[in-house]
């Protein structure tokens, strides 16, 4: 079968205002990442940690509406095209470009979000707010990872159970069988045209919103991680380790503790 044949063109989708409603159902279930098939899991988890901003530290979004976006709006109102990457910035000479640059590292630095994915990041929700003014200083269409199409879905067909035929257990071990093979064949399409699986440790997590949120307070609301223990009901340790393992995974620099003579409230 042709892989253009196996895609249901009725069910293609535009992300616009899909994905803030998915995301809000999918943070409900504590695992967010659960079972989760996208383009690119690493934009995905990013995405989700800008989700998590968004909850915890709203104004720093605040900022780059108020502080940021005339700017965008003054450099690129008159073009058919807006930025919606870092490099469609840096790979122009023009003066008011480099300004608008200038200004959008500042914001980068003073929220430490300063890493050029972060920035690519915020260059999506400008380039969207540009074209939906309503949707300013919220997040919208960013790059998650994921496609914009989805497979033909293939019904699930079960054998009907002849209890005089066989017995409860060997119904459901069958039963077991046969869902897990329709599992499989699902993932086989998704696969098929792009979709990828979520890591398993991430899956495996019921705290990953929380741990996203965990780093947002401290790297970007920069709250210490014993307030962020004292508030969440944990050890500053676990914190810590969450925080640490969560930034590294996200390819986060760790802003650097607190002021010198008070390392312990970090």
């Amino acid at each position: 079968m042709n892989k253009k044949d196996n895609i249901d063109v009725k069910q293609e989708f535009p992300l616009d205002s899909f994905l803030r409603h998915e995301y809000k159902r999918l943070v409900k279930k504590k695992g967010a990442s659960a079972s989760r098939f996208v383009a690119d899991p690493e934009a995905y988890f990013r995405a989700e940690f800008y989700f998590a901003i968004e909850r915890v530290v709203p104004e720093a979004f605040s900022s780059l509406a108020d502080e940021v976006f005339p700017i965008y709006q003054r450099t690129y109102n008159k073009q058919s095209y807006q930025p919606y990457k870092l490099k469609d910035i840096t790979n122009t000479n023009k003066a008011e470009s480099k300004h608008f640059l200038k200004i959008l590292r500042q914001w980068g630095g003073k929220w430490n979000l300063d890493s050029d994915w972060a920035l690519d990041l915020a260059c999506a929700m400008l380039s969207t707010w540009q074209g939906k003014p309503s949707w300013k200083g919220i997040i919208y269409r960013l790059p998650m990872g994921m496609i914009h199409r989805i497979p033909k879905q293939t019904p699930l067909e079960l054998t009907p159970w002849n209890p005089w035929a066989e017995t409860e257990k060997m119904f459901d071990q069958r039963l077991s069988h046969e869902i897990k093979a329709y599992k499989n064949h699902i993932k086989g399409l998704y696969k098929e045209i792009g979709w990828k699986e979520m890591p398993k440790r991430r899956a495996r997590s019921g705290h990953i919103s929380q741990h996203l949120e965990w780093l947002a307070l401290y790297q970007v609301g920069k709250w210490s991680q014993v307030k962020i223990a004292e508030k969440a009901g944990v050890t500053r340790e676990n914190v810590s380790r969450a925080i640490k393992n969560t930034a590294k995974e996200l390819g986060i620099t760790l802003r650097k503790p607190g002021k010198a003579g008070r390392p312990r409230q970090e």
